[in-house]
């Protein structure tokens, strides 16, 4: 299951935090109006959302280390060499 959350932050985002909250006991209502059958599906597919958004960020975050770490260990070249996403051909 999902959990509330989100505690008071200060400063002035009242109406898109009302919105935010509206929108969220609307879909609560909604999935109390599903079958137990559905809402367990939709429970299961959020999570493997979730789950892939978790990975996702991982894998963008090593991507972003190994970068920065082989930006540090060479010098910038002039031209570029080799496959980058420039370098690569339009099929």
């Amino acid at each position: 299951g999902g959990g509330g959350g989100g505690g008071g932050g200060g400063g002035g985002g009242g109406a898109e935090e009302a919105a935010a909250a509206r929108a969220a006991e609307e879909k609560e209502l909604a999935k109390m109006m599903m079958s137990r059958k559905k809402r367990r599906l939709y429970d299961r597919m959020q999570h493997g959302i979730q789950k892939k958004a978790v990975a996702a960020d991982a894998l963008r975050a090593k991507r972003a280390s190994l970068e920065a770490a082989a930006a540090s260990a060479k010098p910038p070249s002039g031209k570029a060499k080799g496959g980058g996403k420039s370098a690569r051909r339009k099929a």
